[in-house]
């Protein structure tokens, strides 16, 4: 990356490889809500160069092989010492809390990839490091047993669990300022869900920094790409089970016990990308194999099996069969929350052919049909389902009723007709 924190190779000595890592933690706290700008914080490492040294150095001892157990005890008892005499030197509040921060990101961490090398010996092209997530002041609750975050020019992403067994899916998110919020709030919803299958959640996601991309083609092949970088960080990090024993991945420093368990699911932007995760695990020779993502060619796969869809739907099928409604025979309006494309809300869209959806919003669009046929938009439906990575833009203008249309969510203002405005009242 081209920005103000390289400037530290020259004010403080920095070596280019340790900026990089400096950069990661940086746009680590940035999503741990730290209230201070990337430039800010550039300037006051900037401004602080023997501490920005330190960090740096404070780094390399945690995590290099090449430093035996003992040596690396004393140069961190050392390191330690020399960082609370500087940063009692520190005189402002704001940068004195900066500084902090890093300090405990650092002393926070258990794991790193930095040293890895891929297998033509260099050093690998992202950084992902493992954080004890309790031994964070300033984190926000609720706070989760570890988190992983994924760095590289191309993307950024985390994974956080709640415990050392805990399933969950990988988003492909569009909150790039925030999405670990988003990953968080996402964290907590899947714990209160594992209840009835697994111990506690888990939730990962990430984003893309190179958006500026033409087709749908494009998109996809780089969205895959930072996926694959996402899970490889991952992987990097997570021990493996061979012969019934466990065995710590190749140029790694542990801070922690063992740690083998790792599964990834689907979730919005993935859901089909299981057999991807898959490949992965067993390039790695991971133990859990193609258990590594759930779904796939070799799994269940959700959209095919109509799974939750099916198990709402019966709730759906019991509300109206209550208020006397038979819902395979008699038109009923929806309104609804998804596209074609997903499993959930796009089974759900099939079950019926007296559905006459009105109105639906995904993440990228607004979809609304004031007077729908439910014969002709049913077959559209099915049409969306079956098109791969479909969306509502895809969706027949023709075979709107009057006064509908497909809306950009990004858009800045929206007009509505008399027909739609009659609609949503």
């Amino acid at each position: 990356d081209s920005d103000s924190l390289n400037r530290l190779t020259l004010c403080a000595g920095v070596p280019w490889q340790l900026v990089v890592v400096i950069r990661a933690y940086c746009r680590y706290l940035l999503q741990t809500g730290l209230p201070f700008s990337q430039g800010y914080i550039a300037e006051v490492l900037a401004h602080h160069p023997t501490v920005a040294r330190l960090l740096a150095d404070l780094f390399v001892a945690r995590f290099d092989p090449a430093i035996a157990p003992a040596q690396r005890t004393r140069l961190l008892a050392r390191l330690d010492t020399r960082m609370i005499a500087a940063l009692e030197a520190v005189e402002g509040s704001d940068e004195d809390r900066i500084l902090r921060a890093f300090w405990n990101a650092l002393a926070a961490s258990l794991r790193t990839n930095a040293f890895q090398t891929n297998s033509s010996g260099q050093t690998k092209e992202y950084l992902s490091f493992k954080i004890e997530s309790q031994q964070l002041r300033e984190l926000p609750l609720p706070k989760p047993l570890y988190e992983v975050f994924v760095f590289s020019p191309r993307m950024e992403g985390v994974h956080l669990r709640m415990g050392l067994v805990a399933r969950g899916g990988i988003r492909w998110s569009d909150r790039r300022e925030d999405f670990r919020t988003e990953i968080l709030g996402l964290m907590k919803a899947q714990n209160v869900k594992n209840t009835v299958i697994v111990p506690v959640g888990a939730k990962g996601g990430f984003v893309l920094k190179r958006t500026a991309l033409e087709g749908r083609e494009a998109q996809q092949a780089e969205v895959i790409a930072c996926y694959q970088t996402l899970i490889r960080g991952l992987l990097d990090l997570t021990d493996n089970i061979v012969e019934d024993k466990v065995v710590a991945p190749a140029q790694l420093i542990r801070h922690d016990d063992d740690d083998p368990y790792l599964v990834v699911a689907a979730d919005k932007g993935t859901a089909t990308f299981s057999d991807i995760a898959n490949a992965l695990s067993a390039e790695y020779g991971f133990w859990l194999g193609d258990a590594f993502a759930s779904g796939g060619s070799v799994g269940y796969d959700h959209k095919k099996m109509a799974i939750t869809a099916r198990g709402a739907w019966e709730c759906v099928k019991r509300h109206f069969r209550e208020a006397g409604v038979d819902i395979q025979r008699q038109a009923f309006m929806v309104a609804g929350i998804g596209d074609m494309a997903g499993d959930v809300f796009g089974n759900g869209m099939l079950q019926s052919p007296q559905i006459r959806l009105v109105a639906a919003f995904n993440h990228q669009h607004i979809f609304i049909d004031p007077e729908p046929d439910p014969a002709v938009s049913a077959r559209e439906r099915q049409r969306l389902f079956a098109l791969p990575r479909s969306s509502w833009e895809d969706y027949s203008r023709k075979l709107i009723s009057k006064g509908g249309g497909i809306f950009t969510r990004s858009s800045k203002s929206l007009s509505l007709s008399r027909e739609a405005q009659t609609l949503l009242d």
